[in-house]
């Protein structure tokens, strides 16, 4: 993508924010993937693993889109569609989520890098940047119960809307991190 000069200095200053907050983590190389399915409570299988997150920087695209809405950089409609609108802000998250572990990785910054398992190719890449880095690594998975799930048709029959509507409104609650989207068209609430 590319964006105006004004929306760079936008997106470097929220990048400086998010990681001068943590100027006080260590810089001793050591990363945690925390991964699993979109939804599945990572901070919880933190917890469970003994992480201590005090030491680390927690990298993520939804603590992204939380600064990026309180910052005010995500757009109302503008004649784009929900979708298409959602897929652009994501986009941007991501990117910013990458500038933001990268400046931890020129440092030796430690980081946990909260990843959804979607998409096993980014998890993969990251992991060989890590080790690349030389970073100490380790992973911590997430589960989630297949049960926590409703299918979108689902979603459709119990509220007696049209697709169309149940897909907009699941596609703005997806863009406030509300609900995250599995495979299959399945969604599930997405734990505060």
């Amino acid at each position: 993508m590319i964006w105006t000069g004004e929306r760079g200095r936008q997106q470097a200053r929220l990048v400086d924010g998010m990681y001068q907050a943590a100027a006080g983590v260590p810089c001793e190389r050591s990363a945690v993937i925390a991964g699993g399915l979109p939804g599945a409570d990572k901070p919880a299988a933190l917890d469970r693993s003994g992480v201590d997150r005090s030491r680390y920087l927690t990298v993520s695209v939804g603590a992204v889109l939380d600064q990026m809405a309180g910052a005010g950089l995500i757009p109302g409609p503008d004649g784009l569609s929900p979708l298409t609108q959602a897929g652009q802000v994501h986009a941007e998250a991501q990117h910013l989520a990458k500038r933001v572990l990268l400046r931890a990785l020129m440092d030796g910054r430690n980081v946990i890098l909260d990843i959804s398992l979607a998409s096993w190719r980014a998890a993969e890449a990251w992991t060989y940047a890590l080790r690349f880095a030389d970073y100490t690594l380790t992973a911590v998975f997430a589960d989630m119960g297949v049960d926590e799930a409703v299918h979108v048709d689902e979603l459709v029959e119990k509220s007696e809307l049209n697709s169309s509507e149940v897909l907009a409104a699941l596609c703005e609650m997806e863009m406030k991190g509300i609900v995250r989207q599995m495979p299959g068209k399945q969604f599930v609430k997405v734990l505060l």
